[in-house]
């Protein structure tokens, strides 16, 4: 099983894996493009949201800034916004639903931590998904 499959079933992996630290980087690329683009550069916001989040339907808007751990492990639903400083750990699925509208400062963390400080420290981790139905406000901060 590679590291990347281990972390998207829950099981405990390597984060410094080469291939999970590719994805990680591109995202983060990505991320930065999308938030040096003006909200008026649609259509360059567009492609570069179908790069990150390639499941991302019609009539999403991220107001930006954004921060994606991965993005690819994201699918958000029709007509979703989300205002200033959205952040989504993405290390296990999220799914965000249809219509969902998200205010500033909110964060998506699917990550976890063992709470031993020696296992903590040997670099191991796992995650679980994130669910966000149909119709959900979640407000700020």
């Amino acid at each position: 099983m590679t590291e990347q499959e281990k972390m998207l079933a829950g099981k405990i992996y390597d984060s410094s894996d080469e291939t999970l630290l590719a994805i990680r980087t591109k995202a983060h690329k990505l991320c930065q493009t999308y938030n040096q683009t003006a909200d008026t550069e649609e259509k360059a916001r567009e492609q570069i949201m179908r790069d990150l989040i390639p499941d991302c339907a019609k009539g999403v808007y991220l107001q930006g800034p954004i921060y994606f751990d991965y993005g690819k492990f994201t699918t958000i639903g029709e007509n979703t916004f989300a205002n200033f400083n959205f952040t989504v750990l993405d290390t296990c699925p999220v799914h965000i639903g249809n219509n969902v509208f998200i205010g500033p400062n909110v964060s998506i963390f699917t990550a976890c931590h063992p709470l031993d400080p020696e296992e903590r420290n040997s670099g191991v981790q796992w995650a679980l998904p994130v669910t966000i139905g149909n119709d959900v406000w979640i407000g700020g901060d």
